[in-house]
């Protein structure tokens, strides 16, 4: 008799781990993301724009529509205070970086101001150890392009 009641409460409490592990995952799929850098939360909802065909905002983008971001394009690196936001794309493929002077993504105009001047060595130092720490987040990412235009 111990056995059987040992095995229903097993089993009742192992459900009841896995009912609260998925509130807990469709929770967070439904939450708005929150960027560090609101110039890169601009260029990664222009690359969700082209999954949905429809104006996506960095105040309504949520994280299961970052989820099928496939390629990634952000504008030239110097526009950017911090490159993490870019491990929320976890699903990125293909990451495109305009690297010159003025690039926007997509030729769309944004209202950030754009940097006329070349990188100084600090910036390439930065650029530099900010994709040393999001590449490896990005698994599934084949393709990376910096493209620099002089």
């Amino acid at each position: 008799m111990k056995g059987k009641a040992k095995k229903k409460h097993f089993a009742i409490r192992t459900l009841l781990a896995v009912f609260v592990l998925l509130i807990i995952y469709f929770w967070h799929a439904n939450s708005y993301v929150h960027f560090e850098d609101i110039n890169m939360g601009i260029s990664i909802c222009g690359s969700a724009e082209g999954v949905y065909d429809t104006l996506i905002t960095v105040e309504d983008i949520r994280y299961r529509e970052l989820e099928k971001v496939k390629e990634l394009c952000i504008g030239n690196p110097q526009n950017y205070t911090t490159l993490t936001d870019m491990k929320k794309c976890k699903e990125t493929e293909k990451v495109n970086i305009l690297g010159y002077a003025g690039a926007d993504v997509a030729n769309k105009t944004f209202q950030w101001s754009r940097v006329k001047s070349k990188a100084s060595e600090k910036q390439i130092k930065e650029f530099q150890e900010g994709l040393k720490d999001v590449l490896p987040k990005l698994r599934k990412l084949k393709k990376f392009y910096f493209f620099r235009c002089v």
